[in-house]
């Protein structure tokens, strides 16, 4: 009984500590992707946070590219799913992003915590256009916190490369002893 008392709390702490994180002396560099007109973005949520039930809500059954902003650093991460409302479940959740630390993105948002980042929808449509616009946004923006540029990736069973394993395995360094390797 204790036990689980003791993990609800350690849980309650650690998405206390993402909500403090609520400041920010940058000023939106992000919106220079798509304010220079190169870019229109179906949807901007300025606050992963506060307004992550709107997100879900607007994004349930639809396919489509997005992109996560940490507004303090700039740093941007662009991804496609076929249920934009289930991946981003998976952002918002904790244990999600703690078991998944060999992705920069997740180790991102656990340092900055949600507030600092703002969720964009690039692009919504057809499940069969997702890796062809994924692919164009990668070439087009070039993302930071994408290890591996190439759209679909290595789960749709595509062979990494030695470098690409390189700069996985780099980005790794010191994630087990608590430090941030980006």
């Amino acid at each position: 009984m204790y036990q689980i008392l003791l993990v609800s709390l350690l849980l309650k702490l650690a998405v206390m500590r993402l909500e403090l994180r609520t400041y920010s002396t940058y000023i939106s560099k992000h919106n220079s992707y798509y304010n220079n007109g190169h870019i229109t973005p179906s949807v901007v949520y300025e606050d992963a946070y506060s307004m992550k039930k709107v997100i879900l809500k607007e994004n349930k059954g639809k396919a489509g590219i997005y992109m996560l902003t940490n507004k303090i650093t700039g740093d941007i991460y662009v991804g496609q799913s076929i249920d934009l409302r289930k991946r981003f479940i998976k952002y918002f959740s904790l244990s999600y992003i703690n078991s998944r630390k060999e992705l920069i993105i997740s180790r991102a948002l656990i340092k900055h915590g949600y507030s600092n980042f703002s969720v964009t929808v690039l692009e919504y449509c057809n499940e069969s256009e997702l890796d062809v616009k994924e692919q164009y946004y990668f070439d087009k923006l070039n993302p930071q916190y994408n290890i591996q540029k190439i759209a679909g990736g290595s789960s749709k069973g595509l062979k990494l490369s030695e470098y690409t394993k390189s700069k996985i395995s780099k980005s790794l360094k010191g994630v087990y002893a608590g430090e941030k390797a980006y």
